[in-house]
């Protein structure tokens, strides 16, 4: 047999294990852009090597012609391959932190996709430099179009030496991606001493360096300096070279198991049933094209060529996934103990979703039909950390994967089952790879949900020695698609009873304090009361009440305490209880409040406190005394005059212990009435964010100075509410109305 024909064999042959292999590991996780990377440089030394096949099964007579035909300048996309080697060792074993990988790539590859783009559209350059061809202009419009005609000049130019020496000069830009990826993996090899990653790495970097040497001596350098001696890939060196690369990532695939071999092998039954289909449609396009070709023949533009092969590309992605389903179909990889395993889980889980004993229900089914030991399930505290279970008699560990940290985020980007050596080469944390090794993790499967990591299985080897094949692979994905949604279910299922639980203790504790508050208002001959206490949610921090006195006093109290919810409603219980001590055993208001502090200082921390105001009603007498602790002055009507505030007082209680406080007094006539309130009337905020503020409450009392206690507090309360404009108050509401008769 001849030696150019055992050149075209060897070529095709490397070709389809090139293209099986990148369109396999560009699948395998397509999220990630080491696999995308790699599974495009392998789809392009595929076509290289193709190209390589037909090139020497070409006689000499017709290389001249093809070369300069579309066909042949196809042969220059393949140098794509070099920009995008250097940029995997810059990726490679672990991905570098870029700040611009994009920016990179196409910096990389720009000169090379705009070189080959004009040499298919114009092969020999011919067509293309007549239309820059201009003879001088003459005449009357010499002047106005020499400028047209030196720029016509410079760029007939340009591409003239373009199309002369592009050669050449590619050449040199591969040699320099070469030699720099050469470096940058030999460098990233060398950090990796003392890894487990690094023996994994080594043969697969040391044959690519080997293969980018003699590809370097054979092709590169002749291309470089003696372009005319040379065919395009005529050479055993370039044999060698590829089969040096092809050695390594076998290797690699079958030695350390980055991919299951027999998923590899039903891969590649699936697309070659699927190229086969693509090759035949192909050829029978083009020969059906012949009379639409010949219409373009004397444009030499290969338009129908490029449309064939764009609907090829096109309809590949599609057709290779219906073959799969078929084969699904016709040979199902899953039997039927592993549906019947993820049924009984799934259905244990829904019928008692809690987490009492998760790991038990989850992980013994999934370990018999695994033949797995160990299986560790790594559930997120509430620290957000990732803490291993006890499973199989082993007990709790103190060492945490944390939420943030490489191996979390190479799950949620990823969102499948990956290996461990694969993991290996994506993450560079040594504290969580040494936490990989104890666990003695060779799977690690996510529970992902709306982009939310719930927890991961660490699967161990399995108990027979043998290697984890693409069946367990997918049942693993399956099995995780199923949990997530159990541990989902689990996750809501505890939010439910928890929201139930705040709302029965909220109910709770609104019905309680409600009791705290007066069941009814004072009322007599000559006054009137009325009050009201809106919480903004279930139960809130504002506090009033009555105290029957005697000698017929009656004590009004009315503050706002620091905080909402349950603990404001804890402040308010107790502010209450001091406040009904003090008012029996001490007959002036300010002695009530400083005492009511004292208690206050003693029973609580400094950052809980209240505003308060206390107020003793003398009706006997037509007046009331009053001292003022930090809160919102009260408003005073009288007949005919306008709204005033009632000023003095002291500073907040429940800071600081000894703190004197004073009070004052006034005289009452019939017809007056005085507004007490909290901040929740006056801080009230429309949609442009204003205040409703204390003069708009004035205005509500003037309008409203002739109607009753109560028929002026649901006006003041009215209004407040339509001035916020909410379906919900922002803060509590108290109001209390004393008006004389």
């Amino acid at each position: 047999m001849q030696s150019h024909v055992i050149q075209s064999i060897l070529f095709f042959s490397a070709s389809v294990v090139f293209f099986f292999l990148g369109i396999i590991v560009y699948r395998d996780s397509p999220k990630l852009r080491l696999n995308r990377t790699t599974g495009v440089l392998l789809l392009l030394v595929a076509f290289a090597t193709i190209m390589a096949a037909i090139d020497a099964l070409l006689p000499l007579s017709a290389q001249k012609d093809w070369r300069f035909s579309f066909w042949g300048q196809l042969i220059f996309i393949w140098e794509l391959f070099f920009p995008l080697l250097f940029y995997f060792s810059l990726i490679f074993p672990r991905e570098k932190k870029l700040r611009h990988h994009t920016l990179i790539l196409i910096v990389l590859l720009l000169p090379y996709v705009l070189r080959s783009g004009l040499l298919l559209l114009f092969p020999s350059g011919s067509s293309l430099l007549a239309l820059f061809d201009f003879s001088p202009p003459q005449g009357s419009w010499k002047v106005l179009l020499m400028p047209l005609f030196l720029i016509s000049r410079f760029v007939w130019t340009a591409l003239s030496y373009f199309y002369q020496t592009h050669g050449q000069l590619f050449a040199l830009l591969n040699l320099i991606y070469a030699l720099l990826s050469v470096l940058f993996l030999l460098v990233s090899q060398k950090k990796l001493a003392g890894t487990p990653g690094r023996r994994q790495t080594g043969v697969f970097i040391y044959g690519l360096v080997v293969a980018l040497i003699l590809l370097a001596g054979a092709k590169l350098l002749p291309n470089l300096f003696y372009p005319a001696l040379l065919r395009p890939f005529n050479s055993w060196p370039v044999i060698i070279a590829v089969y040096l690369g092809l050695f390594a990532i076998v290797w690699a695939i079958v030695r350390f198991q980055f991919l299951s071999v027999r998923w590899v092998i039903r891969q590649g039954l699936i697309f070659s049933l699927s190229a086969s289909v693509i090759v035949a449609l192909f050829c029978f396009l083009y020969a059906e094209s012949r009379p639409i070709r010949d219409l373009f023949a004397d444009l030499d533009l290969p338009v129908v060529e490029i449309f064939i092969i764009i609907i090829g590309l096109y309809f590949f992605q599609p057709l290779s996934q219906f073959i799969e389903s078929l084969f699904n179909r016709l040979l199902p990889s899953q039997p039927a103990d592993y549906q019947e395993a993820m049924y009984t889980i799934t259905r244990d889980l829904i019928a008692n979703p809690d987490t009492v004993n998760l790991s038990e229900r989850i992980l013994a089914p999934l370990m018999q039909n695994l033949d797995a030991d160990p299986v560790h399930l790594l559930l997120q505290d509430e620290s957000g950390r990732f803490y291993i279970g006890r499973n199989a008699g082993l007990p709790d560990m103190q060492e945490a994967f944390t939420a943030d940290g490489a191996l979390a985020r190479l799950l949620l980007k990823t969102n499948q089952p990956l290996r461990r050596d694969k993991i290996r080469f994506l993450i560079s944390d040594e504290q969580e790879l040494q936490l990989l090794e104890r666990y003695s993790c060779h799977i690690v499967v996510p529970f992902i949900h709306h982009e939310k990591l719930y927890g991961c299985l660490c699967v161990g080897p399995k108990r027979n020695g043998k290697s984890y094949t693409s069946r367990d692979l997918k049942l693993l994905e399956a099995f995780s698609s199923q949990i997530t949604m159990a541990l989902e279910n689990v996750h809501l299922y505890g939010l439910v009873r928890a929201q139930r639980r705040l709302d029965e203790e909220l109910s709770l504790a609104r019905e309680i304090q409600r009791k705290l508050l007066p069941l009814q208002n004072p009322g007599g001959a000559s006054f009137e009361f009325a009050a009201l206490n809106m919480p903004s949610i279930e139960v809130g921090g504002d506090y009033y009440d009555f105290l029957h006195l005697q000698d017929g006093r009656i004590g009004i109290a009315i503050a706002d305490i620091s905080g909402k919810g349950i603990p404001g409603s804890l402040l308010m219980a107790n502010l209450q209880a001091s406040v009904r001590a003090a008012a029996f055993r001490y007959s002036n208001a300010h002695d009530v409040v400083a005492e009511v502090n004292r208690q206050l200082v003693r029973t609580t921390s400094a950052e809980k406190y209240a505003t308060f105001f206390y107020a003793i009603f003398d009706e006997p007498r037509r007046r009331i005394h009053y001292c003022n602790a930090g809160h919102n002055y009260p408003v005073l009507k009288r007949k005919n005059q306008a709204p005033q505030l009632l000023y003095g007082g002291g500073p907040i209680i429940g800071v600081e212990q000894a703190i004197l406080y004073h009070e004052s007094a006034l005289s009452l006539q019939n017809g007056d009435c005085i507004v007490f309130y909290t901040d929740g009337i006056t801080e009230g905020i429309d949609e442009q964010g204003n205040e409703f503020g204390e003069q708009r409450l004035f205005d509500v009392i003037e309008r409203h100075q002739d109607v009753s206690a109560q028929q002026l507090l649901d006006a003041i309360y009215a209004e407040s509410i339509q001035f916020s404009g909410k379906d919900q108050q922002a803060d509590d509401i108290t109001l209390i109305i004393l008006r004389l008769l």
